[in-house]
């Protein structure tokens, strides 16, 4: 319970311009996907957020509206995923998170961070799978996870989501 404390702590710090992030590079390998513009759009409640770069070669193969991690009742999850080859990308929207309090708390376990100076978290999964969620704006979670060989991607997918 305390490093959950201090986690929101060290959030609120950082939010309100007492602490700065560093921004997070990305070393690309010559064994990345390409990246093709097309992806979802994103909506919760009057917030809609489109992706404009996903790796090539995947294909949409369904939807999902659960994350393991995220166990809070009051949040609702939406979501697309997408297979291919290099593996699998699931890229979606947790609605109802109203406080930083509450998103900091959301994912036991998991590394508080920053994403173009909003509080962010990572963790990998059982899977191996790397997860990344990020407080796009009041009520409105952004959630992008990838296995092993598409981790590389998760930034260049981020940094593709903006209002539509």
């Amino acid at each position: 319970m305390r490093a959950a404390r201090w986690g929101v702590v060290l959030l609120v710090l950082a939010l309100s311009g007492c602490g700065t992030a560093a921004p997070e590079t990305r070393v690309t390998r010559a064994t990345d996907p390409p990246v093709s513009v097309k992806g979802p759009r994103l909506t919760c409640g009057d917030n809609t957020l489109k992706v404009a770069a996903l790796p090539e070669g995947l294909s949409r193969d369904g939807r999902f509206a659960r994350v393991a991690a995220i166990t809070a009742k009051k949040v609702k999850i939406k979501g697309f995923v997408y297979g291919g080859a290099e593996g699998e990308l699931r890229i979606g929207v947790v609605c109802g998170v109203k406080s930083v309090g509450q998103f900091a708390t959301l994912v036991p376990r998991s590394r508080l961070t920053m994403h173009h100076g909003k509080p962010a978290l990572r963790w990998r999964s059982k899977n191996a799978s790397s997860n990344f969620l990020w407080l796009d704006s009041p009520g409105t979670a952004v959630y992008i996870s990838a296995t092993p060989a598409l981790t590389s991607q998760i930034t260049v997918v981020a940094n593709a989501v903006a209002p539509a």
